[in-house]
């Protein structure tokens, strides 16, 4: 993400220059910058892109979003392009999931939080309640989550991208381009579709389809809610909407060292060649950088997903792989799969 972000960046860094020329030599355009810091919720305004509170998590993933989505399909346009596209997103998902191992690792989340504080970025902390669970988060030698301290994890969880929540979203969005015939499009950024006065919740995609529309609304954590929302667009716009949720298989947190499995290289390379037909959700893969071993650790254990390196070397895992039709069943790959939408047609 190094190089996008850099020149996001320098965009940013512009647009601010440009801003800066007029306000400092044009009179007329200094008087309409007046104006609008009167408006009295501007500074509010101003805060909804950036706020150094619980907040910060939503900012962050729109703008990444915005690059990855809304820039990355006017790029992705392009035949020739497309399976690099799709590498890209995937890829990404990747990185956001070893973003989010500082919630959970307390030596790498105090790596983590010296290196931004290192950085001085402006608007960093904002307001007591935040600043208190943040020395809060930072004091802790505990693994972070949800369930134990909502607003002590979130201290910590909204200084990224809402790392697992988008990299479900794009998912999604990865499926629905390699896997649906007909054309998507992301409402991620749109999520409000104002009128006058009301506005109307919209689902996280829709896709087009040989004349008929659905939406698309990526179920995450049982997040309540979301069947009024759906209800509502629907009745409003008369568009079904069809819930899309990730299976249990993604994302995956291994038993035994709790990070999270990535997308394997095979798995990207096969997923990204458009050519390649994909006909199960996942493939037997002994023979790349993140196999996953299916299985138990010892007689009548329960079944997990581990990183095969993570447990290679226990003995009942050896004796249990040394059968070739148990290898195969039991180091294994996923690919980007979504349940909700078999009723749509299938790849052409």
């Amino acid at each position: 993400m190094d190089l996008p972000i850099s020149r996001l960046d320098s965009c940013v860094r512009h647009l601010k220059t440009v801003d800066e020329f007029f306000s400092t030599n044009d009179p007329l355009y200094k008087y309409y910058v007046s104006k609008l810091h009167k408006i009295q919720s501007y500074d509010s305004f101003a805060r909804s892109i950036y706020s150094g509170d619980f907040g910060r998590g939503m900012q962050l993933s729109d703008l990444l979003t915005y690059v990855l989505v809304s820039r990355g399909t006017i790029w992705g346009m392009d035949k020739d392009k497309r399976s690099d596209y799709l590498r890209i997103l995937i890829t990404t998902v990747n990185q956001l999931l070893i973003q989010e191992h500082v919630t959970y690792f307390p030596k790498l989340r105090a790596e983590f939080l010296e290196f931004l504080e290192k950085r001085k970025i402006d608007f960093y902390i904002e307001g007591e309640k935040y600043a208190e669970y943040y020395k809060k988060a930072k004091r802790s030698d505990k693994a972070l989550t949800y369930s134990d301290d909502r607003y002590t994890y979130w201290s910590i969880d909204h200084l990224l991208p809402k790392s697992v929540g988008l990299s479900i979203e794009l998912v999604v969005f990865l499926y629905l381009l390699r896997s649906l015939s007909g054309y998507v499009i992301p409402l991620l950024l749109e999520q409000r579709l104002l009128g006058n006065p009301e506005h109307l919740v919209s689902p996280d995609f829709l896709v087009v389809q040989r004349g008929r529309v659905f939406g698309v609304e990526v179920e995450q954590g049982g997040k309540t809610g979301k069947v009024r929302q759906s209800n509502t667009f629907m009745q409003e716009t008369g568009i079904p909407i069809l819930t899309a949720s990730v299976p249990t298989t993604f994302p995956l947190r291994c038993k035994v060292c709790n990070k999270w499995i990535l997308f394997c290289d095979n798995i990207i390379d096969n997923f990204c060649n458009l050519k390649y037909k994909i006909d199960s959700s996942w493939i037997s893969c002994d023979s790349c950088n993140q196999v996953v071993y299916f299985g138990r650790l010892e007689k009548g254990g329960d079944e997990y997903h581990y990183h095969f390196d993570c447990v290679k070397k226990e003995q009942y895992v050896k004796e249990k792989l040394a059968d070739k039709d148990q290898r195969e069943k039991r180091l294994i790959a996923y690919f980007p799969h979504v349940e909700g939408l078999e009723r749509l047609v299938l790849t052409k």
